[in-house]
């Protein structure tokens, strides 16, 4: 071999070596909104990768303690596995969860976030969203010419084409703006991004995304007053205009929810709905729980416990036919409130754990100055009122790397 070839091979090993992780974390944020099955091979990359790079060395206390308290809810699940009597329930979940813990430890025992270009991984999750949001606006559009129907591009419709969630779907999108805000200098090309997100977050019609987004509107608002910038200012109020228009114009809009009174139940009815659905599911749950307050029915217990219990009060009372049909199929959803759920199965004790956990990882955001990640973090907090994020694929992979990658990014600019 001569000696340019050794030297252009030794070049070539370098660089994969050099570039072989950020590209797989890059993928991996790029990955998020292109359908489950791209996400779970693009977490396989990245963790087939991260094995060159791992070098287990001690990391900083604050560093540890932030992958302790970050990674708790899965080793709370590990915990649980000794005491409950849903061992089968309790494996599956911690294999679905195994992400929040082993994809943390991999950022921080490969030095990854020390390896990444920040922008590159801001850049690559924007344009994942954005390459997905143009997939289903470009396929719902077909579907309203083909059907002439518009529900045919609204809410799970708009989602169905990439296996997604609305409210997933919508925290992803939200994430891709608050990026486009930090990273995007260019005035036009911020404005396509922000129209092409803005417009998918109205057709998702995730009542949470939209709430998320006039907040967002809020704040833009609010320092355009403060720099006196002008334009801007009527770019959000004209946006936030449009908003309330879209969402309260209309009578069966989903948005109008929110506002509809709820003086008894309602499952069954016509007046049943996804707010309707979740405030029985969290009265049922605390019903329940006051059997066991304090510890809970054990890790997995949701799946059949609850379901059991409502078969049992259906026979003990005297509930219509539509009201029972409606009450066996909701049964066998979970709670749709993270914490809920986390106090369900590991009671008051193991909720009270959890939060100290978050508290911990806020303090240490707080104490390193870390206002990305707690913009980010509190989106997720968000999400796990109304879902139970955590046990789902498409929240334990964004909670596992992209706050992560935000606690550890270096304040030098790369």
């Amino acid at each position: 071999m001569s000696i340019v070839e050794r030297i252009m091979e030794f070049d070539s090993k370098s660089q994969f070596k050099k570039n072989a992780l950020p590209f797989a974390i890059y993928l991996f944020a790029f990955s998020f909104s292109l359908t489950p099955f791209f996400s779970s091979l693009s977490l396989l990359l990245f963790s087939a990768t991260s094995l060159f790079y791992l070098k287990i060395k001690s990391p900083r206390r604050s560093d540890l303690l932030f992958l302790l308290s970050y990674c708790f809810i899965f080793l709370m699940y590990l915990a649980g596995m000794i005491f409950t009597n849903f061992q089968n329930r309790a494996i599956e979940l911690i294999v679905r969860a195994s992400p929040i813990l082993f994809v943390p430890f991999l950022l921080l025992f490969t030095k990854a976030p020390a390896k990444t270009n920040y922008f590159k991984l801001k850049l690559s999750f924007i344009s994942g969203v954005f390459v997905s949001c143009l997939i289903s606006i470009i396929y719902g559009v077909f579907r309203v010419l083909r059907d002439g129907d518009l529900q045919r591009v609204l809410y799970f419709e708009f989602a169905e084409l990439l296996d997604l969630h609305p409210l997933y779907y919508s925290i992803y999108i939200i994430t891709a703006i608050v990026f486009i805000n930090k990273i995007v200098i260019k005035t036009s090309y911020k404005a396509f991004g922000y129209l092409v997100f803005g417009s998918s977050l109205l057709l998702l019609q995730s009542k949470l995304g939209i709430l998320m987004l006039v907040f967002l509107l809020g704040h833009f608002v609010f320092i355009s007053v403060k720099k006196k910038q002008y334009m801007y200012l009527s770019i959000g109020l004209l946006s936030l205009c449009l908003i309330f228009f879209s969402a309260f114009a209309f009578d069966d809009n989903r948005l109008n929810e929110l506002f509809l009174s709820r003086e008894r139940m309602e499952l069954g009815t016509i007046k049943e709905d996804g707010v309707s659905q979740r405030i029985w599911l969290w009265k049922t749950a605390i019903i329940q729980l006051k059997e066991e307050p304090f510890t809970g029915f054990g890790l997995g217990s949701k799946k059949d416990m609850f379901k059991w219990k409502v078969e049992k009060d259906i026979l003990m009372n005297n509930y219509d036919w539509p009201t029972i049909r409606a009450m066996k199929l909701i049964s066998t959803w979970n709670l749709h409130n993270n914490y809920l759920q986390i106090c369900y199965e590991f009671g008051v004790v193991g909720l009270i754990c959890f939060l100290v956990s978050i508290i911990t990882c806020i303090r240490l955001a707080i104490l390193k100055s870390k206002a990305l990640f707690l913009s980010i973090y509190a989106l997720v907090l968000a999400l796990l009122f109304v879902e139970v994020a955590l046990n789902r694929q498409m929240g334990i992979y964004f909670y596992a790397l992209i706050p992560p990658l935000l606690f550890w990014e270096s304040k030098t600019r790369r």
